[in-house]
């Protein structure tokens, strides 16, 4: 062929080409070369490092994982990668969650020469474009990529469920913030944070005990949890939360006295005869109903020894009934039936069980102890024998000076009144009508 002007090498593989000049009809000799095609170009790929997270095609990285850009030229014939280069840009949050999205846009800016990991320094929804060229000016098609930046921690969220009582301890005159019962539960939860939070999240957590002064293993659960704290002395409680690319929230360390157990009384919708079994870790009326405040209309005792009434009604009323003590007994008036859920216990180390002084004719009394049970749901008979429970009235167990014993359960109406005989067993939480011929004192018993 005649050489008119440059010309391509044809297929891709390997070529040879040979050549020579006419200059006056002398022909010069023959030349040849053999020479490489390469009309692929380079393929890049992209590996992040860690911290990274990816679930349904969504990918998370931080701040601090870095990216690292490869390049190759194919076979058959690669002439060798001669540059990488890429340039990242903040986009809308939607390119990240579906890729098509991502694929359909286009970034902005001057695009950098890779010369080695890097990483992206802002939060929010960013596009990564990327291509490389060989040294034969291949180019390859830009490639595009949509990641997800969190840096953002999680927030720890520790709740105290009831029963329990809070103790600020800014003046530092509490040994501790929270008392509560071994039945009363405790939220664990988090909350990730952030534009474009990665959420699954992990709890942590650990406690002290202050008759053992040893921290236990670290505990975890997935997004959330509840604990019980079973053993009565003080203790600490240490609790932190993680999310999927290790971001970890600041811990969370408070001191929290267990003390006694959970109680529930059941409340039927108008009148309930009911009683407390245990000192409380609060006593104050408002606090024990306050969960519950708008479910009941009133609560009311009787003092036999003044023959006045007291009464509590939430809300701002000028009440005169301000605590709930063991041993005496309470009418509620229920607007709804629900359960007053209290906390206390039955040995206290800074109070003696309380006893109550019985006058001739009627007295409202309750009944002291739980006797291992978790609840009040009517006078079913569960607990001590009314001559055991009331040993204090009398020198003998089948002498007693009383005349009746009776309880109220509203579901039983028309004939809600139970009268109880001296075998009749009562029942923790039920309050108690008992008519007495002499004076005396009413206190827990010791010897049955």
């Amino acid at each position: 062929m005649t050489y008119t002007g440059p010309f391509n090498g044809g297929d891709e593989s390997c070529h040879v080409i040979e050549y020579y000049s006419d200059i006056g009809n002398i022909n010069t000799s023959i030349e040849w070369d053999c020479v490489y095609v390469d009309k692929t170009p380079p393929v890049t790929n992209k590996v992040y490092g860690e911290p990274y997270f990816a679930e349904n095609g969504t990918e998370w990285i931080n701040l601090s994982t870095e990216i690292t850009l490869s390049a190759e030229d194919p076979l058959p014939h690669p002439s060798g990668v001669d540059e990488t280069y890429y340039r990242v840009a903040l986009v809308d949050d939607e390119n990240c969650w579906y890729d098509d999205a991502c694929q359909n846009i286009t970034g902005s800016g001057e695009w950098d020469t890779y010369t080695g990991k890097f990483t992206i320094p802002e939060e929010s929804c960013h596009l990564i474009e990327y291509y490389s060229v060989d040294n034969v000016n291949k180019t390859e098609e830009y490639n595009k990529q949509c990641v997800f930046i969190d840096n953002s921690t999680p927030d720890a969220i520790k709740t105290v469920m009831e029963p329990k009582t809070y103790c600020d301890n800014s003046t530092g005159d509490c040994e501790w913030e929270w008392k509560i019962t071994t039945m009363t539960p405790i939220q664990l939860t988090c909350n990730d944070t952030g534009p474009h939070p990665v959420d699954h999240t992990r709890v942590h957590w650990r406690t002290w005990w202050d008759y053992t002064a040893n921290w236990s293993e670290w505990q975890d659960a997935e997004e959330g949890t509840q604990i019980l704290m079973t053993e009565e002395c003080l203790h600490q409680l240490e609790f932190y939360c993680t999310d999927a690319l290790g971001h970890e929230s600041e811990h969370d360390i408070e001191w929290i006295k267990v003390e006694g157990t959970t109680f529930n009384i059941t409340l039927n919708k108008k009148w309930n005869l009911i009683s407390v079994p245990f000192v409380m870790l609060k006593d104050s009326i408002a606090e024990v109903f306050k969960d519950i405040e708008d479910m009941i209309d009133s609560v009311w005792t009787y003092d036999s020894q003044t023959g006045n009434w007291s009464v509590y009604t939430p809300g701002p009323a000028p009440d005169t009934l301000s605590e709930m003590v063991p041993g005496q007994g309470y009418w509620v008036y229920g607007e709804n039936s629900t359960i007053l859920t209290i906390g206390g216990s039955l040995f206290s180390p800074v109070m003696t069980p309380p006893s109550k002084a019985i006058v001739a004719g009627w007295n409202l009394i309750g009944y002291w102890g739980t006797e291992g049970l978790l609840s009040y749901e009517g006078p079913l008979g569960n607990g001590k024998t009314a001559a055991c429970e009331l040993y204090s009235l009398g020198s003998d167990v089948w002498d007693k000076p009383f005349a009746s014993l009776l309880t109220y359960w509203e579901p039983d109406n028309p004939y809600p009144w139970i009268s109880l005989a001296l075998e009749s067993g009562m029942d923790p939480g039920a309050g108690y009508w008992v008519l007495a011929m002499v004076d005396g004192i009413f206190a827990p018993p010791t010897t049955c």
